[in-house]
């Protein structure tokens, strides 16, 4: 937790949050022309909903006729 008596930790933690936010906009115009159509919830205006339903299915399917499933999930911590 930041406090008021703690300066040099709040102004790293400003630069840390401006230099991530410029990054981040710089990589938004390029990222576009590399992600491809499946890569709904990682493009903006996009969800995750009909890759989540989809997922879910396969597992339901996969369970049904007792194969393995591996997920392995990722989330972009966001900084506010």
């Amino acid at each position: 937790m930041v406090t008021e008596e703690d300066p040099k930790t709040t102004e790293d933690l400003v630069f840390s949050t401006l230099a991530i936010k410029i990054l981040e906009m710089k990589l938004q115009k390029y990222s576009e022309v590399f992600m491809t159509e499946t890569q709904n919830g990682f493009r903006k205006g996009r969800s995750c909903t009909d890759t989540t339903f989809c997922l879910k299915l396969l597992i339901e399917k996969r369970r049904e006729f007792n194969l393995e499933t591996h997920v392995l999930s990722m989330r972009k911590h966001l900084i506010t």
